[in-house]
């Protein structure tokens, strides 16, 4: 495809997300290259994408870290004195998402897990919460390079939104019920992705076991049987590491690690050495064998 988008040349179409579409531009003047993405509003709906890629610009636009993506500007697109476009230029990587492609060894996810972490309380020190960590908003470079993406449902800590916000299996109660979002609720979402890498399915947060009750009886009702763990449904997974990703989706607040710092402490003490080169393939089918039987 060819064109321009806000003096940027178009080199590639790389996606879609929600409400938009996701280019690869260039700098005519330095050949850098970025990511852009493009909301075209058609319709009311469409306002709150843009919304979102505002609060993005609003908060990304602040980030100096390596493992948090910035933003590098923004442009609105009118005509007849109406919004009809909002193009959001980013920084581009080179790489794929956890939910693409689900790493197998234990020692390595732990290690994306610590960098994960580490970009996560780097954005509390300057007083956000991500509020939607989910295996896609996680970008793995082909060198290793680790980056968290989409800052759309960011909000101050502390804050409360007025609509519930996340995607179901990775959500925390809190946000379920609407109350005040703190650096927990981006614990609860990192364990709750964490727990989806090293099974291969999601967990069965407090919102999805409520609602099958509410579809079940009529009612929000909890299940009486405990959801499974990390070990259950991956062996190669220690008890130590297992319990771990528990903590972190317990659903009080108080009980899970009270900031990214003792999450990176913890996951530091239980992470694997990682298996001689000539082990890892046997590591890596063991996980993939949970994975395909779940």
């Amino acid at each position: 495809m060819s064109g321009e988008l806000s003096g940027y040349r178009i080199v590639e179409r790389l996606g879609r997300g929600a409400g938009s579409e996701i280019l690869l531009v260039a700098d005519p003047h330095t050949a850098r290259t970025f990511a852009l993405k493009r909301i075209v509003v058609r319709n009311p709906k469409d306002h709150r994408f843009v919304r979102q890629a505002e609060t993005e610009y609003a908060v990304a636009g602040q980030l100096e870290h390596p493992y948090l993506r910035r933003c590098i500007a923004a442009h609105k697109v009118r005509r007849a004195l109406r919004l009809r476009e909002y193009h959001l230029v980013m920084e581009y990587i080179d790489g794929i998402s956890l939910q693409e492609k689900r790493p197998t060894d234990i020692a390595a996810v732990v290690d994306i897990f610590i960098k994960v972490a580490r970009g996560l309380d780097s954005l509390h020190r300057v007083g956000y919460v991500h509020a939607d960590m989910k295996p896609n908003n996680v970008l793995i470079g082909a060198s290793g390079t680790v980056k968290i993406i989409d800052f759309g449902q960011s909000c101050k800590l502390g804050a409360v939104k007025n609509r519930v916000q996340g995607t179901p299996e990775f959500i925390a109660p809190e946000q379920v019920e609407k109350q005040p979002l703190d650096a927990r609720t981006d614990v609860f979402n990192l364990g709750a992705t964490l727990f989806w890498v090293l099974t291969g399915r999601a967990m069965e947060t407090t919102y999805i076991r409520r609602k099958r009750s509410q579809e079940r009886r009529g009612a929000y009702e909890d299940d009486d049987d405990p959801p499974l763990t990390v070990s259950e449904l991956n062996p190669v997974v220690s008890e130590p590491l297992s319990r771990t990703v528990a903590d972190c989706c317990r659903a009080n607040m108080e009980d899970r690690p009270q900031s990214m710092a003792h999450l990176i402490a913890r996951l530091d003490a239980v992470r694997p050495e990682s298996p001689p080169e000539g082990d890892r393939r046997t590591s890596g089918a063991a996980s993939a064998s949970t994975d395909s039987a779940s």
